[in-house]
């Protein structure tokens, strides 16, 4: 039976000078390469995510978005560089011919020939390498060669192709072969490159034009991509191609630095954390405070009760209130107020499922009055499968200093666009936008998109403790508050917070890890949890794939773990 499932775990890894878990071995690899040379942590976050660009392109690229927190030990501070998706200045409302039916993992009305999710029309202004290069200059300690010489290597010689990556390139063959200079670079003859075997050794995956661009940029800075020839030929390819953003605005392109919303200092019993702008966690954990998880415990039904209806109600107000939260009508200081979550809390009936939970009222908590629209997100309780299309970093070194990192493409390969000669692949980032105009993530110039995932540095006593990250959409920020509550209420280590079971609930059937014990599962049920068991392994993930580290509080030694299925990689110094 699905109950019965095994999972595989793994050992954490302990070290003394660093830790660096990320989405790939390799990524961590070049992480740790980097403190072995000197550098802190940030310097090891931003190799590994130029690594991920070429180890991972279905997930990251230097065309992509993200965004990333960083604390600075000996300061104290604590900073956040996001590179969301920005909505180019000539786009308007009406951009997309909508179709019947709904599309991608928001449930927006579909566009026609999915033209926000392939091609020109969904490639978002690329803020990856602007970005991790800035970073880098305000908090990396080594120069820019360095820390790019991993992700040089890996792109010129080329790496081994993995089974994930042959799985995800074939679960995408059809629009692959849609645009030459991307089916260049990842097909062979039209075809998946092929993963090595015991008989038979594999394709390596050489990115020739990437290396020559990445060395660009290690001799000449980002603005060589921004501004320099490399620009110029981005925009000719997107202007001849019906592209949406223009030479201007990738010359003028930052990522936003130092935003008070994104920076904001959330609470869980004592422990202080940043989300990197994200609303839902705090929503989601507010309400769990009011609550003794700790005194439950994990075989107690009214534990995993609790955490099912706390999810429910954080996204059902996220979905259908957030939007960017710098702009009007978005009651976002309202949804993360503790005395909003304890009228919520009120709500809950700790012996029965709440079947059909309304969007609350944050608005009385709100330092404005409210104001008309509805981001009209339904939102789809969980998605499933191989494709995959995020992947994440985190690092502490042992000075302090920790960072956590999401970088993307949106989806499998983003848009799928290629520039020519340049082996920068874009993302996609237009399709979180809701196409239908007047609503709070509709398309209107310099809207950011509402931000489902997050990224997680957790503080204990004002002193640097833990670093989360994970892939898979909304499906992340589930995972965060599993592996926070295990944490913090159970205290368990970094791996065994990472391997526990989790779930996921928005609204409908609550997806539930098949190896929960069949009492539980039992015990869900009759409460009312319309309960689905899933099974997690390698090629099916439902409940994010995340990694994260910590410091050991009393022995001071760094702990660093990753999902155990999924190809994680960990490393430490």
């Amino acid at each position: 039976m699905l109950h019965s499932a095994i999972r595989v775990t793994r050992d954490k890894v302990v070290a003394s000078r660093g830790v660096v878990a990320a989405g790939h071995q390799l990524e961590a690899e070049a992480g740790v390469r980097m403190l072995e040379q000197g550098g802190n942590a940030v310097d090891a976050a931003v190799a590994a995510a130029f690594a991920a660009a070429v180890v991972e392109p279905n997930n990251s690229g230097l065309g992509g978005n993200g965004f990333m927190g960083i604390h600075v030990a000996q300061s104290g501070h604590t900073g956040v560089i996001d590179w969301a998706p920005r909505v180019p200045s000539g786009v308007g409302e009406d951009l997309y011919e909508l179709e019947e039916g709904r599309g991608n993992f928001y449930e927006f009305p579909r566009v026609k020939n999915r033209a926000n999710r392939l091609g020109y029309q969904a490639a978002e202004l690329p803020g990856t390498t602007v970005s991790l290069c800035q970073a880098h200059e305000r908090y990396g300690v080594l120069d820019l060669k360095t820390v790019l010489q991993p992700a040089i290597a890996l792109a010129a010689e080329g790496i081994p192709v993995s089974w994930r990556l042959a799985l995800v390139t074939a679960a995408n063959l059809a629009d692959l072969r849609r645009f030459p200079a991307t089916a260049k670079i990842y097909l062979s003859d039209g075809l998946p490159l092929r993963e090595g075997n015991f008989y038979a050794p594999g394709d390596r995956l050489v990115q020739k034009d990437m290396a020559r661009t990445l060395e660009r940029i290690a001799a000449e800075g980002y603005q060589v991509m921004y501004k320099g020839d490399i620009g110029d030929a981005m925009a000719a390819h997107m202007a001849e191609n019906g592209g949406i953003w223009t030479r201007e605005e990738l010359a003028s392109y930052g990522p936003l630095i130092g935003d008070p919303f994104n920076e904001r200092r959330y609470s869980y019993r004592g422990y202080a954390y940043i989300t990197c702008g994200n609303t839902v966690l705090p929503e989601a954990l507010n309400i769990l405070e009011c609550f003794d998880l700790g005194a439950l415990g994990r075989d107690d039904v009214t534990y995993w009760h609790l955490i099912i209806e706390a999810m429910r109600r954080a996204w059902t107000d996220n979905l259908h209130y957030m939007g960017d939260p710098r702009r009007e009508g978005v009651p976002a200081e309202g949804l993360v107020s503790k005395a909003y979550a304890q009228r919520m809390a009120e709500r809950i009936d700790p012996h029965r499922a709440s079947q059909d939970v309304q969007p609350g009222d944050p608005w009385p908590f709100q330092n404005q009055k409210p104001r008309p629209g509805s981001s009209a997100i339904r939102g789809a309780a969980v998605g499933s499968g191989v494709p995959e299309h995020t992947t994440n970093v985190v690092a502490i070194d042992r000075d302090g200093n920790m960072v956590t990192m999401l970088t993307s493409l949106a989806t499998s390969f983003g848009s799928m666009v290629t520039i020519p000669g340049t082996g920068i692949l874009l993302g996609n980032g237009m399709l979180a936008y809701n196409p239908i105009p007047g609503t709070l993530n509709s398309l209107q110039p310099g809207r950011q998109p509402f931000k489902n995932p997050t990224s997680v540095l957790l503080f204990k006593d004002g002193a640097p403790f833990a670093t989360l990250a994970a892939a898979g959409g909304r499906r992340i920020t589930g995972a965060s508050l599993h592996i926070m509550v295990n944490l913090i209420d159970l205290g368990m280590g970094i791996q065994d917070a990472i391997d526990a079971i989790r779930l996921h609930g928005e609204r409908g059937p609550v997806y539930v890890d098949a190896r929960m014990p069949d009492k539980l599962v039992a015990a869900l049920r009759s409460l009312g949890h319309d309960v689905v068991l899933v099974e997690e392994n390698a090629s099916m993930s439902n409940f994010a794939r995340p990694v994260g580290a910590l410091i050991d509080l009393h022995t001071k030694k760094l702990h660093a773990g990753g999902d155990s299925l999924r190809s994680t990689g960990v490393a430490g110094l």
